[in-house]
Formats: structure tokens, C-alpha cells, sequence
């Protein structure tokens, strides 16, 4: 998570505000401090500035032991949003109870922090424990919030596709089990870089019109779309198109969920029929198919 920082060689400094000095614009620029510079150029100049800052926020969600350095939430922070503490975490006996406890916790911070527009974006690194959480809290947070995970079974069966968030960022953490090398410092600094440049290039979802989503396949097979579209923007409506093939229908679930579509209409099933035959492609198997209609359809355990 992150806010603004910036560092020097020897110290960290935050900071709500600064100082802008005209000579040090006019210098950057060649310019004489004479106040030739006009203040939207001085404006740029900071506009600037901020655009290479970031602050992170950093939450603890271990369990055992004190990390050394300084975090913002500690796991104690998470086991007090979780109404626990982190002895009666530990007491829990075993590590699945003791992360979904924490869990638990991370998700209500993170949230908390969220809707009071203190992040910008979210960043987590974990095994398969620590992957299983940061899923759990990014499955709370709104499609466009940028979500990167780095994580050791990155693109294995243990990450199961229906758990992912539909515009969650990915990379694989090779390499540094016990400790930082070039490798991984590479997957870290591109998966910063990622978040980060994700936050500041966000657009957020226009509210002024009600948002339609519409399921369908390519245009070669469904023309419906080139129809509906334009009927829809007269009548003062967004219409998204979410494919029925791969993460288009849970992308477009996990809209719904958050009240973020005004209307659905589901008038490509092949998830539908793609789960009665048993194909790869089929909708979650735990689910099916769950939209506003909130129709279930579970698979078959035998045949008829």
C-alpha cells in the first residue's frame, strides 16, 4: 500500500507538504530568478515531484515471531481489527486457523483504509499461506483498485482461478526464499513499478451512467452487440461487453456483487452449457453461474 515519501541516502523523511523555492525551478529550467516562470510552470514543477514519490504503508500479517523493521500495521493491529489478539491467534494450534483468523483481520484493515481513501494501491508477497490471504483481502477490494501479488505459485493449479481477481497483477517470487538476490530484486522492483505506475494511471468508474453489462463472444459469432450498444447510449446507458470465455463472466460477478452494474443482460451461455459438459472453460464449479438472477447450477456427480 502506499502513500507519499521521500528518501535520502541516510533518512526517510514524510512529509504533508514542502517548500517550493523559485530559484531551484528557474535553475532546473535555465531560467534567471527574475519570476519569469509563471505559476502554472511552477505548478508543473511540483506536479512533477509527485509524480516520483510514493509512501508505503506497510501491514504485518505474520504470526510467530517480531519483525525488524518498522511497519505501520502490526500483526497485533490485525488481530485487534479481527477482535482477537495475536496470542489467542497462536493458541489456535495450526497454521490454516491461525492465517484465516489473520486473514480475517488484513481484510477489515484494508478495507478500513480503503474507504477512507488512505491507499492507492496494494501490494503483497507470500507462499502459498501468505498468497491464500493476500487473495482474501484483494477479493474485497473494487475492480480498477490496482492489486499486485507476488507470490511462489504463481501460475501453479494451487491458485485457483476462480480466486483471482479479475484485474489483479501477477508475478512470480523466484528466487528468494531465503533472502534477496539480483533475481528476485528484479521481480520486486518490476512488480513496484507495476502497482505504482497501476495507481497513478487509474481511471475511475463513471457513476453518472448507469453501467449494463452484456455477455457475449466475438463478433463473428454474436452480432447482437453492434445493435445493443448504441440503443443503450441513447437511452443514457454504459454498456460493457464481458466475454464468456476465460475471466470475462467472474470479472463481471464480482461487479454485481459490488452493486457497480445497474443491469445484466446474459444472453451468451456458453459458460452455461460449457459447465454441463464438463469443459475446461465451464463456469466455478462451486457456483456456476451467479448473477443478478442468482441462478445455481451445479454439476452433475453422476450420470442423467
Amino acid at each position: 500500500m502506499y502513500k507519499r515519501q521521500t528518501k535520502t541516502a541516510l533518512t526517510l523523511r514524510e512529509f504533508d507538504g514542502f517548500w517550493s523555492s523559485s530559484l531551484t525551478d528557474s535553475t532546473a529550467l535555465g531560467k534567471p530568478d527574475n519570476e519569469s516562470l509563471s505559476n502554472s510552470q511552477r505548478m508543473l514543477s511540483i506536479d512533477q515531484i509527485f509524480d516520483v514519490t510514493t509512501k508505503p504503508l506497510i501491514m504485518d500479517v505474520s504470526v510467530l515471531g517480531e519483525t525488524n523493521i518498522k511497519v505501520d500495521f502490526s500483526k497485533h493491529d490485525v488481530a485487534r481489527a479481527a477482535e482477537t489478539s495475536n496470542k489467542e491467534i497462536i493458541a489456535l494450534g495450526n497454521e490454516n486457523d491461525a492465517m484465516i483468523k489473520t486473514a480475517e483481520g488484513a481484510e477489515k484493515l484494508t478495507n478500513e483504509l480503503f474507504s477512507k481513501n488512505l491507499i492507492d494501491g496494494i501490494i503483497a508477497l507470500g507462499g502459498t499461506m501468505g498468497t491464500d490471504l493476500a487473495l482474501d483481502v484483494f477479493s474485497k477490494l473494487p475492480i480498477g483498485f490496482p492489486k499486485c501479488l507476488i507470490s511462489t505459485v504463481t501460475g501453479s493449479p494451487l491458485m485457483q482461478p476462480e480466486r483471482l481477481s479479475p484485474d489483479i497483477i501477477l508475478t512470480l517470487w523466484a528466487g528468494g526464499l531465503y533472502g534477496l538476490n539480483s533475481i528476485c530484486k528484479s521481480s520486486l522492483s518490476q512488480a513496484c513499478g507495476a502497482v505504482v505506475g497501476a495507481a497513478k494511471a487509474q481511471v475511475k468508474i463513471d457513476s453518472d451512467k448507469p453501467v449494463v453489462a452484456i455477455t457475449s463472444l466475438g463478433t463473428s459469432a454474436l452480432k447482437y452487440v453492434i445493435y445493443l450498444l448504441p440503443a443503450l447510449e441513447k437511452r443514457g446507458y454504459q454498456g460493457a461487453v464481458f466475454h464468456t470465455t476465460g475471466m470475462g463472466g467472474s470479472a463481471m460477478e464480482s461487479l454485481v456483487a459490488k452493486g457497480q452494474i445497474a443491469a445484466v443482460m446474459d444472453l451468451s451461455l456458453v459458460e452455461v452449457s460449457n459447465c454441463l459438459l464438463y469443459t475446461s472453460d465451464a463456469a466455478d464449479e462451486g457456483l456456476g453461474v451467479d448473477l443478478c438472477g442468482r441462478l445455481i447450477i451445479k454439476k452433475k456427480k453422476e450420470g442423467g
